[in-house]
């Protein structure tokens, strides 16, 4: 933190430089700005007319859950859900086990890129952020795998 302090005989003012933190609901608006996004991009599929099924998008903003199973393919399903706090929350199951993995600043930073950048198109988008939830959900993998050997070695251990 950068404070800068002017000293004289009669006041004292304290000005700060640094920047504010965004507040939680500054977060959870651009949290949801960004799940309406993708649910337009993953759910609003064209039809060989164009059109766009805006009842699948208001069908996942409505229950706050967008299935990206399609296009995850390293976990039997992959769902992106809002919550009440605002949050974006991926679930996901693998061989029966289920987790969830709260998107970081991070992630949704790289996320907010891909969906604001201009010089993309839809498809582009789509396929940046599939490749942005895979990478997550392979490193959640990953770890799920890692946690289940260790505890399989502690088992293993207690045996002997």
């Amino acid at each position: 933190m950068i404070t800068a302090n002017t000293n004289n005989a009669e006041k004292s003012t304290n000005t700060s430089l640094e920047p504010s933190s965004p507040s939680v609901a500054e977060i959870s608006r651009t949290n949801n700005e960004m799940f309406r996004q993708v649910a337009d991009l993953a759910l609003g599929h064209q039809d060989f007319n164009g059109n766009k099924d805006y009842n699948a998008i208001d069908k996942g903003i409505k229950e706050r859950v967008i299935d990206l199973s399609s296009y995850v393919n390293s976990m039997t399903t992959t769902k992106l859900n809002m919550m009440e706090n605002g949050k974006l929350v991926l679930s996901m199951t693998q061989d029966g086990d289920l987790v969830h993995h709260a998107m970081t600043p991070k992630e949704r930073g790289k996320m907010s890129e891909v969906l604001n950048n201009q010089n993309l198109t839809d498809d582009q988008k789509l396929d940046k952020l599939t490749s942005l939830i895979n990478n997550i959900a392979i490193i959640t993998q990953l770890q799920m795998n890692f946690e289940k050997g260790m505890s399989q070695g502690e088992s293993h251990s207690m045996h002997r």
